[in-house]
């Protein structure tokens, strides 16, 4: 499921992005068409979404509107995040280092 704020892109392909979504919703009992807030966070996740080509060198370019959103800027971090690429700006990625480091060890102390 998504985090509320995220300064990172995440980069799916096609088939893992309606998976994602899926388990979105599933987490909140599944998708209800007749909830107007499910339809509103379907419509607007959906709208956020961009396709993006793959050059002949294997990149991608994130549009201008998804590096603005999430704050990036030239230097970023890529890192793989199991069935998805997550990009941050890389100060961002490195600030948040330690609290991740405290909260993996967390995790596994209890």
């Amino acid at each position: 499921a998504p985090e509320k704020e995220v300064d990172a892109v995440y980069v799916f392909t096609e088939d893992t992005f309606r998976a994602w979504l899926d388990a979105v919703f599933e987490a909140k009992g599944g998708f209800d068409p007749t909830n107007e807030q499910h339809r509103q966070v379907k419509e607007w996740l959906n709208g956020e979404a961009t396709t993006l080509e793959i050059d002949s060198a294997s990149r991608i370019s994130l549009p201008e509107e998804c590096r603005a959103d999430a704050h990036l800027d030239r230097e970023v971090t890529v890192v793989g995040n199991g069935d998805r690429l997550v990009v941050w700006d890389r100060a961002t990625h490195q600030a948040r280092k330690a609290s991740v480091r405290q909260a993996v060890a967390n995790f596994f102390d209890n």
